[in-house]
């Protein structure tokens, strides 16, 4: 039921208009989507860090470290993570 419900609500957003395809001037019937862009949507942004540090000892041990933070806002849908 709800599928069907979204479903009616996108399909009343598309008109049929007439477009030319390519060079060839031929006119085409398809559908475009007429509904007002939303004026609330951004790109999403991110900012990121990281701060590493290597060093090498006696010529055979090598110790390396890496810290590492990335935030992103403005995703339109959250989206799950695993961290392991």
């Amino acid at each position: 039921m709800i599928k069907s419900v979204i479903l009616v609500i996108y399909l009343l957003c598309l008109e049929c208009v007439n477009y030319t395809y390519g060079n060839s001037g031929v006119i085409t019937t398809g559908y475009a989507n007429t509904a007002p862009d939303n004026p609330d949507l951004r790109w999403e942004e991110t900012s990121q860090a990281n701060i590493g540090f290597d060093a090498e000892l006696f010529n055979s041990l090598t110790i390396g470290m890496d810290i590492y933070k990335k935030s992103t806002t403005g995703i339109l849908r959250p989206v799950p993570y695993l961290v392991m």
